[in-house]
């Protein structure tokens, strides 16, 4: 997750004022390291793969009310998002970089360890039903790193900031009086931003062509395969940008008019 941050507070800063608010940034992106990583093989998050089917485990109080967020997206979107995917993710991925497909015997090793149903949450105790059975947090970890950031920055006393963490966007408040935050969307109209979040998915970036089938990055979990005809790319405006990474994510797998259907129906805005 070493990717280029940026956080503006519109107030006139001490030294002292500024100093706090470095502290509370860097304190916020080591507890992301720690605990929700996926790139980071001692995270908490990390750890979560190594556990044996049926092995309860009590997790931080972040990572549980993290993970009761993240339950929320999975519902929503009929599991079109889902983190279990990982153990697929980086089957496909290595195949791809490689050239190559995976077998089916490969996917079907994996296959019983997929599904969000795998996994339980009670009490703060974590279990799953699968050995293999793995969490990729990446579609929606830096989101809530943005909003975490955001939040933190508020609670010191400043109610206008914006925050950006590779190309994910939380903003409050106004950048100046009567003054909105404003971002440009690629390709795109220039949007007012306040007590807003932007995130946008794409598959242009990573993509392989194969045996002349383009393969993109973003893996469907009802299919166990990864999108081949997708969007170029698709920006989703939410409350947060929890949940605007997500969806964003999740709508890839969508049909356009049915992406547009969630969108209204979930007060999201949705831009192609």
């Amino acid at each position: 997750m070493q990717m280029a941050f940026s956080v503006q507070v519109a107030s006139d800063l001490s030294l002292e004022e500024e100093q706090k608010i470095e502290e509370t940034i860097l304190s916020t992106f080591t507890e992301i390291h720690q605990v929700y990583n996926n790139w980071n093989p001692k995270s908490e998050v990390s750890q979560l793969a190594n556990l044996k089917a049926r092995a309860p485990i009590r997790l931080s109080p972040p990572l549980a009310q993290f993970l009761e967020k993240v339950d929320q997206i999975v519902k929503a979107t009929d599991g079109r998002f889902d983190p279990t995917i990982a153990p697929l993710q980086k089957l496909w991925c290595d195949h791809l970089n490689r050239g190559t497909l995976p077998s089916s015997e490969e996917q079907n090793a994996l296959a019983n360890a997929i599904g969000w149903e795998k996994i339980h949450l009670k009490d703060g105790i974590f279990w799953k039903d699968h050995d293999l059975t793995a969490l990729d947090l990446c579609g929606v970890a830096k989101g809530y790193g943005v909003d975490l950031i955001l939040e933190r920055v508020n609670q010191l006393g400043y109610p206008n900031v914006y925050v950006e963490w590779g190309g994910e966007i939380h903003a409050s408040g106004e950048k100046a009086k009567n003054t909105p935050w404003k971002i440009r969307v690629v390709d795109g109209p220039t949007l007012p931003l306040s007590d807003l979040a932007i995130a946008t998915s794409g598959s242009l970036l990573q993509s392989w062509t194969i045996e002349e089938t383009t393969y993109t990055h973003i893996l469907d979990p009802k299919t166990h395969r990864p999108l081949t005809n997708a969007p170029a790319s698709l920006t989703i405006l939410a409350p947060t940008c929890l949940e605007a990474d997500a969806y964003a994510t999740a709508l890839m797998l969508f049909s356009s008019s049915e992406a547009q259907a969630f969108a209204n129906s979930h007060s999201l805005t949705l831009i192609f």
